[in-house]
């Protein structure tokens, strides 16, 4: 059985200012809750309490980054990461220059996500370096030498742009910035 509605001019609510009849709730019309949202909550079936990119799972990097400033030790061996490279394509002749960022990854994939990043970065983009470099000179000994003319100039390009990413990544690095390599075979994470 329902009421009906007061006359226009007469209170709402018979029983004083300030007072509900049985069953009434402040924060909407239905004894059985809320039909609005207090303040600060979210309406029903809305995730709420989550920072303005959404939830965040386990190795998922928050939208603006890592969500904390990386520790010197964390900008360390992410500079290492990406300098290791330089050191082992000198010695290796473009052959393990992978080596080292694959090393600090395995070392410090679970400990930073800062440093898995960067290391991993490092990893694809010198894999992917070395692959160019033999895929150019398999070319050039394939043609008898034909393809130095297509080999050389490749081999200058690629080593002024494997240099300039790599010192941009180790400056950003020494920042506490991430740096994401361009032309990468994205091979770990």
């Amino acid at each position: 059985m329902t009421t009906p509605p007061p006359p226009p001019g007469q209170d709402p609510h018979p029983q004083g200012p300030g007072s509900l009849p049985h069953g009434s709730t402040s924060h909407g019309s239905s004894p059985y809750g809320s039909t609005t949202p207090d303040a600060g909550q979210q309406p029903h079936g809305q995730p709420g309490g989550y920072a303005p990119g959404g939830p965040q799972f386990p190795g998922q990097y928050p939208a603006g980054g890592f969500g904390h400033q990386a520790s010197d030790t964390d900008r360390t061996m992410a500079i290492l990461a990406h300098l290791s490279s330089v050191i082992a394509n000198i010695v290796s002749v473009s052959f393990g220059g992978f080596l080292g960022p694959l090393l600090i990854w395995l070392f410090y994939k679970d400990k930073s996500a800062f440093v898995r990043r960067a290391a991993a970065g490092s990893f694809n983009f010198n894999l992917t370096v070395s692959i160019a470099f033999w895929a150019l000179f398999i070319l050039a000994f394939l043609t008898l030498g034909l393809g130095l003319l297509i080999a050389i100039p490749g081999w200058l390009v690629i080593g002024i742009v494997y240099l300039w990413c790599t010192i941009h990544a180790t400056i950003r690095a020494s920042n506490g910035e991430a740096y994401e390599y361009p032309l990468q075979i994205p091979v770990l994470r």
